[in-house]
């Protein structure tokens, strides 16, 4: 993403903070990015999640003229912990972390705040999270605060499935979505030659699906077994990246311009 005049406006690490300020009065909606430092098979960097989901809120927060945060780069990442490089937090660090963010942006008077998550697991830590915030200062800042991972969002599953080149079971992780996403936002960190080599691993769960359930859980993922490759990265392409990125950025930016706007009642499940 290039920085012009107008993206300092938008991203909180580049503001000034009158300008935090001004946006606080304006009654902007916080973007926050969540992500994780774990293995994406041999082809794909550590930080994969943090920045898809960063460069995603990063377009949103400019195309919308809303503001995004720093993101957190670290999340519940365990499962990978025999991949060497992973950095994780306990969930219950995590859930920590979320919480003293939230504050901190509720003490500077932002009122509308959305989390952004690009990595699945920590969905799991957000809920609580979230509803340990609402219980706690709900009354006192009279806030209003949503989260979703970014391919749940309204729309998005929909576009994927039209846009894909992969069949069901390709979206996964290290994947036809996140390869192709990189290709677009970071070709020279892609290992092409490493890419070639994977072969799919394609799973019973994908982006365009909900997950099925019971989930579960035996031992802890080993290099010395699997790729990390979940899905098909063999018919990802910098291309479908673009237009992956593009609708994306696109439903998200309904989303915030409706919570920006107030007209929230057809996203709300408890009223």
């Amino acid at each position: 993403m290039s920085y012009d005049s107008k993206s300092l406006d938008n991203i909180l690490a580049n503001m000034t903070w009158p300008q935090v300020k001004k946006a606080v009065k304006k009654g902007k909606v916080v973007i926050i990015p969540t992500g994780s430092i774990e293995q994406h098979a041999t082809a794909l960097p550590l930080d994969v999640d943090s920045n898809s989901v960063y460069s995603i809120a990063e377009a949103v927060a400019i195309k919308t003229g809303q503001i995004v945060t720093p993101p957190l780069v670290f999340g519940a990442s365990s499962l990978w912990r025999q991949f060497p490089g992973t950095m994780y937090l306990r969930p219950e660090t995590f859930k920590m972390v979320i919480e003293d963010l939230i504050y901190s942006l509720l003490e500077d008077g932002f009122k509308k705040i959305f989390i952004l998550n690009g990595h699945r697991p920590n969905m799991w830590y957000l809920d609580p999270a979230v509803t340990d915030i609402i219980d706690k200062y709900i009354e006192k800042y009279k806030f209003i605060i949503a989260f979703s991972s970014y391919w749940d969002m309204p729309g998005v599953r929909d576009d994927l499935a039209k846009l894909r080149k992969g069949e069901i079971g390709s979206m996964g992780h290290a994947c036809e979505a996140e390869t192709s996403i990189q290709l677009h936002l970071r070709p020279h960190l892609v290992r092409r030659d490493e890419l070639k080599k994977l072969k799919p691993s394609k799973v019973m769960w994908d982006w365009t699906l909900d997950r099925p359930m019971p989930q579960i859980y035996t031992r802890h993922p080993s290099p010395e077994r699997i790729t990390g490759v979940m899905g098909d990265p063999t018919c990802a392409s910098a291309e479908s990246g673009e237009k992956f990125f593009n609708a994306i950025v696109n439903r998200i930016s309904q989303f915030i311009s409706d919570f920006a706007a107030g007209k929230t009642d057809k996203y709300v499940l408890l009223k």
